[in-house]
């Protein structure tokens, strides 16, 4: 079960290699585990886009393992600008920022869901901004979300949608 191998066998990292990162993301999302997905995304350790970030990465890199200032821990080999883990790029807007095209087999964005990841707060992410340039025009999707003391959580959802979507 791949929730049981990113969650206990592989302390909530994925465990996939290029091939199956790019995949794993969306699909937990299409079984109901958007949560797994954004946890395992955002470890603060190898290997983990966290960790880059906390690396003060702003591109993808080549290896897991590397530093900032170090790629030693790979053999001295790797690039700091490397689009091979870049799976996840897609899928932040896809399935976090929620803008999909009805139809995989499309590309002129007629027929588009809007069904953002609102339930991002347990990870302190309360809004999230995202924006695709179509044909049509652009789309964008803002949300807000805020715990309120009264009844829960307050939500926020501004959708954009150009002519002839």
């Amino acid at each position: 079960n791949l929730v049981k191998d990113i969650t206990v066998t592989h302390d909530h990292h994925i465990g996939a290699g290029i091939v199956g990162t790019k995949v794993i993301w969306p699909q937990l999302c299409r079984f109901g585990y958007c949560d797994v997905a954004l946890n395992a995304s955002m470890q603060r350790t190898i290997p983990g886009y966290g960790w880059w970030f906390m690396q003060g990465a702003t591109t993808l890199w080549e290896h897991w393992q590397a530093t900032k200032y170090n790629s030693s821990k790979c053999g001295g080999i790797g690039t700091k600008n490397h689009i091979m883990f870049g799976g996840q790029g897609s899928w932040y807007y896809s399935h976090l920022g929620g803008i999909r095209q009805r139809h995989s087999n499309t590309s002129n964005w007629k027929d588009i869901i809007i069904d953002p990841y609102t339930n991002s707060t347990i990870f302190d992410i309360n809004f999230m901004d995202t924006q695709i340039d179509t044909l049509n025009g652009k789309i964008v999707v803002d949300v807000q979300v805020y715990p309120k003391k009264e009844n829960g959580i307050w939500e926020r959802l501004t959708v954009v949608i150009p002519t002839g979507s």
